[in-house]
């Protein structure tokens, strides 16, 4: 079975740059990935918007530890509320720059 959006990435994103209110979820018994994600939805949108995220199902207690790892690293790297600077690209010129390098580490 295939996944088909009925929005493209720019609808998305603006229709979260309208809204005044965002709740974020993650899926049943979430992993390492879903709670991540969940934390940088609300970090990055948090001082822009009223935003609220929601684990589904029982979450285990190493997960809840690493919660405030995440947390304490995007405040160290300074990425909360950089939200409005994010621009979308499609998962194929995604693939793009991994192939050719350009997201390859640069050490100056």
């Amino acid at each position: 079975m295939s996944y088909q959006s009925t929005a493209t990435l720019e609808e998305l994103a603006a229709r979260i740059r309208a809204a005044k209110t965002i709740v974020c979820t993650s899926h049943e018994k979430p992993d390492g990935d879903a709670v991540g994600s969940v934390l940088a939805l609300i970090r990055a949108l948090g001082p822009t918007k009223e935003i609220q995220g929601w684990l589904l199902g029982s979450v285990p207690p190493a997960m809840e530890a690493m919660t405030e790892v995440c947390i304490e690293r995007y405040e160290r790297f300074s990425t909360a509320g950089q939200a409005g600077k994010i621009k979308p690209i499609s998962i194929s010129d995604m693939a793009k720059r991994y192939q050719d390098g350009s997201l390859d580490p640069k050490i100056n």
